[in-house]
């Protein structure tokens, strides 16, 4: 048997190529502010979508608590002005969570437009 077939994997040998890394250099180097910007990112797209969870949740609990709060009268909030804020409570969480996903998303955007990098690379 030929030993060079022996030293390749079975890939190599259909294909024939063999790419082996050389020097230091096999690595592709990934800029920080790339990474910065990537992690900004996908933080942001995370805050963004357990926002909007808890914004569904918050919605379910606000239909629980006006039901269990009103009884389907609805002069309860003219008598009780107070029941309008324990009412939207619960969308609290979301709008915290949105917020500091627009501000992580900002910041993303700013270090994309400073450094004037490729947003090919967040793919």
């Amino acid at each position: 048997m030929n030993e060079a077939v022996l030293d390749h994997s079975p890939q190599e040998a259909k294909t024939g190529s063999v790419d082996k890394p050389v020097g230091n250099n096999a690595k592709k180097q990934i800029d920080p502010a790339i990474k910065e910007a990537h992690a900004l990112f996908i933080k942001a797209k995370v805050y963004n979508i357990v926002a909007l969870c808890l914004a569904a949740a918050g919605f379910f609990l606000c239909v629980v608590l006006h039901q269990k709060i009103t009884d389907g009268n609805v002069m309860v909030f003219i008598e009780k002005p107070m029941t309008i804020f324990v009412i939207l409570l619960p969308f609290v969480p979301a709008a915290v969570l949105q917020f500091i996903a627009n501000s992580k998303r900002k910041k993303c955007l700013k270090l994309v437009e400073k450094k004037k990098l490729d947003l090919q690379s967040f793919e």
